[in-house]
């Protein structure tokens, strides 16, 4: 099985997967993203900086913290284009 890199499937428009957002993340800014189900089952998506510390806010939808930190990453990227 082939892996492509998450910041080809960014740039293509892909949705990633918690794992690979985290990983495209960390790569460009050094924030990380935990993913944990809730008290009621429910995703919770939490935005963690380099020191490690959590936003106590959790995102219910992925999409909703990749709208949030996207810019971030297209700037990013940008800077590390040829």
């Amino acid at each position: 099985v082939a892996c492509i890199d998450p910041a080809e499937l960014w740039a293509a428009g892909v949705e990633l997967t918690a794992v690979e957002l985290s990983v495209l993340l960390e790569g460009c800014t050094g924030y990380t993203v935990d993913s944990e189900t809730d008290a009621d089952g429910m995703p919770a998506f939490y935005l963690v900086d380099p020191s490690g510390d959590r936003d106590p806010d959790p995102f219910e939808d992925l999409a909703d913290l990749a709208d949030y930190v996207g810019w971030r990453i297209d700037e990013a990227l940008a800077d590390c284009a040829p």
